[in-house]
């Protein structure tokens, strides 16, 4: 089955200058202008490094203002008993993170258990970061630690994303977490999307492009089901196409299982009635798609699953789509997906180029750096991405067509046929972006333009 792609066009003149006054007249028209005194004092008092905040600690005050804003009375009272006893706080957290994961942090990197403590106790009273940071952007390192005030939380950003989502309008709904809304949103778009052949919900088919006998008309290709409205990879599955057997199709599950036609669209039907159980995903729907094939280029960095590219696009209010960071994630062994969370490698990369930096996996619970693919024991730094050009004109064509989305992560596979949207992401992990290279997004415009759009909002 041809996967349908839209022609790559050339960015305009000016395509990365500032925002024209007209577009930024109509941004601030529709979100209200500045915020009001007291409520800039409440930011200046939250934000940690009041004297030189980094742009993330803006947003890390930003985040204790929604926070104290969404609060009752009783919650108020427990914000500020935790502000007063910061210090307890984050030497108890520490000790509960050491005990948890010190081994593991020990054997990759010889810091001994009171040595991790004392780091972390230091970078939760000061810098007001979470435990689990130190791993995700390896904090034990002294050339990150350094900069520890310029990365950005999952939590806080998750926190201060959500509020933008719901306060920035949009032009026709940009339904990024309903995958079916999705793909049509980026076909009235001209924008290269995965095609949906079935969807179940509640065990029931709902949505078919095969007609009435979709066990019949199921394509001979891998397929690929996953939750219509799930992130980070819960609930997929990847069923590969073995050919005839016993004079029908085929297909393997991750079980090693053979499954006629009818038994895997069966078997698709019973997984959406157990989705909200078994993931806690919010519905019980489910979508089915051909698997796409990674570009000729790429095969040497995956073991047969799809590889995507995280593209961390951004916008100042009224401005142009521009792009922060990139991170191209890689599946292993027969993980149905290339999230972290599978096992999957992620590395940075290069803007300007295309190319790879060095990759990290977890070692329990350390990302650790991976020269070459375990599988396929390709050399991961270096390696050219193809179509990079491409690629990056997709994802801020796509911020673009979303009129005043202030970010959105794309998931970009890159084929033989061009750079194809898997899904978009309101809230994309900083982790993601920032955990390869150790770079932090402070070191980015990303942070002052979301700072940008909480004063206009606010």
């Amino acid at each position: 089955m041809s996967i349908p792609t839209a022609t790559a066009t050339p960015d305009p003149p000016g395509y990365e200058a500032a925002a024209t006054p007209t577009r930024r007249a109509v941004a601030e028209r529709s979100m209200g202008g500045k915020p009001r005194l007291s409520l800039r004092l409440w930011h200046r008092l939250l934000t940690p490094g009041r004297l030189r905040p980094t742009p993330a600690a803006r947003l890390r005050g930003w985040a204790r203002v929604l926070e104290w804003r969404e609060a009752d009375t009783a919650g108020r009272l427990r914000l500020v008993k935790r502000a007063v006893w910061t210090p307890v706080r984050a030497w108890k957290e520490a000790r509960e993170e050491v005990a948890r994961s010190g081994a593991d942090v020990e054997a990759v990197t010889g810091l001994s258990p009171r040595t991790q403590h004392r780091q972390l106790c230091w970078l939760g009273a000061r810098h007001a970061l979470v435990t689990g940071s130190y791993l995700d952007y390896q904090l034990f390192r002294p050339e990150r630690r350094r900069r520890a005030a310029e990365y950005l939380q999952e939590a806080e950003f998750f926190r201060v994303a959500h509020w933008l989502q719901r306060a920035v309008p949009n032009r026709d709904g940009y339904p990024i977490l309903d995958k079916p809304a999705f793909e049509q949103w980026c076909r009235r778009h001209g924008l290269a999307v995965v095609p949906t052949l079935l969807e179940y919900h509640n065990g029931e088919l709902v949505t078919s492009m095969l007609g009435d006998a979709p066990a019949a008309a199921l394509p001979r290709c891998d397929l690929f089901s996953k939750p219509s409205d799930g992130t980070g990879g819960h609930g997929t599955a990847r069923w590969r196409y073995v050919g005839e057997r016993d004079g029908e199709p085929a297909w393997m599950g991750g079980d090693g299982a053979l499954r006629s036609a009818d038994a895997l669209l069966g078997e698709i039907a019973r997984v959406s009635r157990t989705l909200p159980h078994k993931y806690g995903i919010a519905s019980n729907r489910i979508l089915v798609q051909p698997c796409l094939r990674n570009h000729r280029d790429l095969l040497p960095l995956t073991p047969g699953g799809l590889c995507t590219v995280r593209v961390l696009t951004y916008r100042h209010p009224g401005g142009e789509p521009r792009v922060a960071l990139a991170s191209y994630k890689m599946p292993v062994g027969d993980a149905p997906a290339d999230n972290f969370c599978y096992g999957g490698i992620i590395a940075p990369v290069d803007l300007a180029t295309g190319r790879l930096g060095e990759a990290i996996r977890r070692r329990g619970a350390v990302p650790v750096p991976i020269e070459r693919h375990p599988d396929t024991g390709t050399v991961i730094a270096g390696h050219q991405l193809p179509l990079w050009s491409e690629t990056l004109t997709l994802a801020r064509r796509a911020l673009e067509a979303g009129f005043e989305r202030p970010t959105i992560g794309w998931d970009i596979a890159i084929t033989d046929d061009g750079p194809v949207l898997v899904e978009g992401n309101t809230k994309s992990n900083p982790d993601v972006a920032q955990a390869p290279s150790g770079v932090p997004l402070s070191a980015t415009p990303f942070p002052a333009a979301i700072d940008a759009y909480m004063r206009l909002v606010m």
